[in-house]
């Protein structure tokens, strides 16, 4: 169950995220655009696996999906922290700078495949 935005100081928003009824909640801040990185990384990720299908290799599909999805996040939050319109982050982090975390969970897939 996802909450409503509040708005913080200078910019910020957080929502608070209870995905079970008895649990932890998670909060996620972000600034500007920032919360499309998260949202680009997954959304690359879920598309290159229905276009792969269940024949091919989940581990390699789950590697291109992230890799496409740092691409887009690296270049659009470039963009879109040049123009001068505002910062975007995602938990306090540039919203480009995402695109290094997709790369290293892309590298821990492939190194823990076993394959």
């Amino acid at each position: 169950m996802a909450l409503p935005s509040t708005p913080l100081r200078r910019g910020f928003k957080a929502t608070q995220f209870r995905p079970w009824k008895v649990g932890a909640t998670f909060l996620l801040l972000w600034r500007g655009g920032g919360i499309l990185a998260p949202i680009i990384i997954v959304v690359a990720v879920l598309a290159v696996e229905l276009v792969g299908g269940s024949s091919t290799n989940a581990t390699a599909l789950n590697v291109v999906g992230l890799l496409l999805g740092a691409v887009a996040v690296w270049f659009l939050g470039r963009t879109m922290n040049r123009r001068g319109n505002g910062v975007h982050t995602f938990l306090f982090i540039p919203m480009e700078y995402w695109a290094f975390v997709a790369v290293v969970l892309a590298i821990v897939a492939v190194l823990t495949s076993g394959k």
